[in-house]
């Protein structure tokens, strides 16, 4: 039976690198009898290190998470066209932070320090789920991780990503909590419409990208990030949103990248509930360093062939 293959970033990995990454990851789930990378501008095929594939096609038939945090980056969705002055809000500090289009759905969002994003790529459907249905199934993965430190996580509607409406209750994530999938029930939207916060304050948002059947992209999950980030825009679309995290809400041992990443560790375990999924598997440390090497020298060749 398949594993989750886990996949965790050292601390911190640049937004654009970590993309590159899940992009050769999702290439490799296409089409995994000739692994390529093709720079967008030329449509150039950009031949991979023999070992680095090997460690891809190793992983081609599991479903996939990955998982890091980023220096300060603000990113956009598909459908988004920000202007150069909203661009500029969002960049210019005191702490500066960096801005990046992408191709999730959804609108305009956070990563960085104390954050947890999360890719989940997988095949719809291996799963039999619809994108709307995948959503929720990564609501509910995110629920069933608040619920391990103590905290209860719900959806509102046509709003998605993951509300909080109390602080913890004595959970530090020492005991695993694995519960039924809500991969079934029906799932709100990729993408959300602007609106007001009438209850809650927002702990995760989910934002999701899907290519002949192949997930990307997923959730950004607060556990210690400093709240003043979310300052420079209107979060998610939604007016007078409070953004919060795990610490906000009186977790314990969820400080610095050591608690972020037992974070990761938390939701893999409820990922895995998936059907036919037997359980989690830690892609080992060196393996990781060889996709990034690969993933920097990918990005080095897309950029000059983009001059």
């Amino acid at each position: 039976m398949p594993l989750l293959q886990h996949i965790h970033l050292p601390s911190p990995t640049p937004y654009t690198l970590a993309n590159t990454l899940q992009t050769l990851l999702i290439q490799n789930r296409l089409n995994p009898t000739s692994i390529r990378l093709t720079s967008p501008s030329s449509r150039t095929p950009q031949p991979l290190v023999p070992i680095v594939s090997t460690i891809l096609f190793s992983l081609t038939f599991h479903p996939l998470l990955l998982t890091f945090t980023t220096p300060p980056t603000y990113t956009s969705g598909r459908r988004q066209h920000l202007t150069t002055a909203q661009i500029s809000t969002l960049t210019t500090g005191p702490p500066p932070a960096s801005f990046e289009p992408s191709l999730r759905g959804g609108l305009t969002t956070f990563h960085g320090p104390g954050q947890l994003t999360a890719y989940l790529i997988l095949d719809l459907r291996e799963q039999k789920l619809s994108p709307r249905r995948f959503v929720r199934f990564l609501e509910d993965s995110l629920i069933r991780t608040l619920a391990v430190y103590g905290v209860k996580g719900f959806v509102r509607g046509e709003y998605p990503g993951v509300w909080v409406s109390g602080p913890a209750e004595g959970g530090d994530g020492t005991e695993s909590s694995k519960q039924e999938s809500g991969s079934e029930s029906d799932a709100a939207g990729a993408t959300a419409s602007e609106g007001k916060a009438s209850e809650g304050e927002k702990i995760a948002s989910v934002g999701v990208h899907v290519r002949r059947g192949i997930t990307g992209f997923g959730a950004g999950l607060n556990v210690s990030t400093d709240p003043g980030w979310w300052k420079r825009f209107t979060a998610c679309g939604i007016e007078g949103v409070t953004m919060v995290g795990l610490r906000d809400l009186g977790v314990r041992g969820v400080e610095g990248e050591e608690g972020v990443e037992r974070v990761g560790e938390t939701l893999a375990e409820q990922i895995a509930v998936l059907p036919g999924v037997e359980g989690v598997q830690r892609v080992s440390r060196r393996e990781v360093e060889m996709l990034l090497e690969e993933a920097k020298r990918v990005e080095g060749e897309l950029r000059v062939d983009k001059t």
